[in-house]
């Protein structure tokens, strides 16, 4: 294995009875831009999981930089922004601010983020508890975004 960007290598994975990827090779070289195109349940996304460590293969090697996929430092220049974003249920909203903090070494400062959250909320057009209006089945002229969005 060479010290590109990406070497995927002899990549397997099953889940119960079917088999989602069958030797899996490929090499992203320097400068190239990859994608993976595929229909739903053809394994592109378990291929991602795999590359970055959030889903074990069932046998082959992945390299990134020519370091295992496993080592955390691997990562370190990557990212992976999953279709839908779902946090974990099990965190608060100021421990998940840590937590994507701390992947930086940034040290969370719950007074500064209450200054940043009241800047947000002068700039943007989010309904806040004051002026959230109730909206009724029944009424179908208060069913636009527009109106919900730009009320006074």
């Amino acid at each position: 294995m060479s010290d590109n960007p990406l070497v995927i290598d002899h990549i397997f994975k099953s889940f119960a009875t079917r088999e989602t990827l069958n030797d899996i090779c490929l090499s992203v070289n320097e400068n190239e831009i990859f994608g993976f195109i595929g229909l739903n349940g053809a394994g592109k996304t378990t291929l991602i999981k795999i590359i970055i460590d959030l889903l074990d293969a069932d046998s082959g090697q992945v390299k990134i930089f020519g370091q295992d996929h496993k080592n955390p430092k691997s990562r370190t220049n990557i990212c992976y922004l999953p279709e839908k974003f779902q946090p974990s249920t099990h965190l608060t909203g100021i421990d998940f601010l840590k937590l994507n903090l701390g992947f930086h070494k940034i040290n969370f400062n719950l007074e500064e983020a209450e200054i940043l959250a009241k800047k947000f909320r002068s700039r943007s057009k989010i309904p806040t508890r004051k002026n959230f209006k109730i909206f009724k089945r029944n009424d179908p002229e208060n069913w636009s975004y527009g109106k919900f969005f730009n009320q006074k």
